[in-house]
């Protein structure tokens, strides 16, 4: 279960306040002409080239609330003493050095969902800012910020949801925001759970080298990133010939990069793959692989399953109040194949239409030859709304050699699908790395 949120709390009143810190110009600039403004100010050690760094927390009375608040006001902090049943709100100031305060955080909590148990708690720590969220209704969710104040940007995120009244519902998502890549954690397909089980966000593996779990209960994988998520998204993608970059999911079958789901890793001739969810309805899938071309040409594959081939697996949401019923599933699985002409092949418990494919050769940044497929859903019942799995299988002599996938996949089923994650703005306006076609016409990752 997710347990951070108290504990930020106490961390942050037991910070050291420095009530006097500020002058008469930065207490104008933070409270301006409301008059209810209360402010306390926290040691947040120092940015780079030895800056040092304040945050101001800023209190306002109701009379002072936000415009587009409650009528009643915002939610008063509920571990704060005395504090009132309502209040206007919450800010998060930024001093460093000599330069003007500058807003980090606009916080008025007006229940956060409807069920009316939202929750913002603020951890302050050297040049960082932990800011801990929680709200929704019958699902429930629960989001953990780290913002770097110097230079500002958002540099990791860990978000849970659950329905609170249906044991194994929780998927918990660790993304860091400087790399751009996310591991997720989730119910495994089929198990069992009982009434009486708990209910909430699954453990998460401690540290970023932690293995992720493998089974019975609960499996993790690594998530497909949505680059283009956001009001910037046009829904028509990146332009044809545009070549995966940093920005994507990476997949070796060097074993360095994804799960090896069969066969044994390689050093030499390994294949790479890279992955994005271009939109809502597209995926773009790249691939190098060197042993491809002799290994076609040799003809020696009965089938397109001998081939070298891309794999996808989709997950659509069943009923997960019927995990204890006759299927015991609360996703449905379906699989197709893609050979490397572009043609496609129902797998298991396929769909009708199968995704249309197009592909353009390009080179990567290393020289090496691609090829970039864009798998593309028609109409939105048949879009991938939830996990999406990614597998490339490597051939030698005709049959399968070794598969690498971000998902676990055991049996021909995969154990838990990750959601794809959007990489859509900050909506306090803090910045965060980004992605963005290049002169190359490569997709890469831009840093703040």
């Amino acid at each position: 279960m997710f347990r951070w949120l108290a504990i930020a709390a106490v961390i942050f009143l037991s910070s050291p306040v420095f009530a006097a810190d500020l002058s008469p110009d930065q207490q104008s600039a933070i409270c301006g002409a409301r008059k209810t403004c209360k402010t306390t100010t926290v040691d947040a050690g120092q940015g780079p080239g030895n800056v040092k760094l304040t945050v101001v927390d800023v209190h306002f009375d109701v009379v002072d609330k936000p415009a587009e608040a409650p009528e009643d006001g915002c939610i008063g902090d509920p571990e704060a003493t005395d504090a009132p049943d309502h209040d206007g709100g919450r800010e998060l100031w930024l001093i460093a050095g000599a330069e003007a305060p500058k807003r980090v955080l606009a916080l008025c909590n007006d229940g956060y969902g409807s069920a009316g148990m939202g929750e913002d708690m603020i951890e302050v720590t050297p040049n960082m800012i932990t800011w801990d969220q929680s709200g929704g209704s019958a699902w429930r969710w629960v989001s953990t910020k780290q913002i770097r104040l110097s230079p500002l940007a958002v540099v990791k995120e860990f978000d849970c949801s659950y329905h609170n009244a249906i044991p194994g519902s929780g998927t918990y998502t660790e993304v860091d925001r400087t790399t751009l890549s996310a591991r997720q954690v989730g119910s495994v397909a089929g198990f069992k759970y009982k009434e009486d089980d708990e209910i909430g966000c699954p453990d998460w593996p401690n540290g970023p080298d932690a293995t992720l779990p493998t089974g019975p209960k609960i499996a993790g994988g690594y998530a497909i990133p949505f680059p283009n998520a956001g009001p910037d998204d046009d829904g028509n993608g990146y332009p044809e010939g545009t070549v995966l970059g940093d920005c994507a999911r990476e997949l070796t079958t060097d074993g360095l990069h994804g799960f090896m789901v069969f066969g044994k890793p390689i050093d030499e001739g390994a294949a790479t793959v890279r992955a994005i969810k271009e939109s809502e309805a597209s995926l773009l899938i790249q691939v190098f692989d060197p042993t491809a071309e002799a290994e076609l040409k040799s003809g020696k594959a009965k089938s397109w399953v001998g081939q070298p081939h891309i794999e996808v697996w989709v997950s659509e949401m069943a009923n997960p109040e019927d995990n204890d019923g006759p299927n015991g599933e609360t996703y449905i699985y379906r699989q197709f194949a893609i050979g490397l002409d572009g043609k496609t092949y129902p797998g298991a418990n396929a769909f009708e239409p199968l995704p249309t494919v197009t592909h353009w050769p390009s080179k990567d940044e290393l020289g090496h030859d691609v090829t970039v497929y864009r798998v593309k859903w028609e109409g939105d019942n048949a879009r991938p709304s939830f996990g999406i799995g990614v597998v490339y299988s490597q051939a030698k002599n005709g049959k399968q050699a070794r598969m690498v996938s971000n998902a676990q996949i055991k049996k021909n089923k995969p154990l838990y699908l990750p959601d794809s994650w959007a990489n859509a703005p900050e909506d306090q306006g803090i910045p965060s790395a980004t992605c963005a076609v290049n002169a190359d016409k490569r997709l890469d990752i831009v840093k703040n």
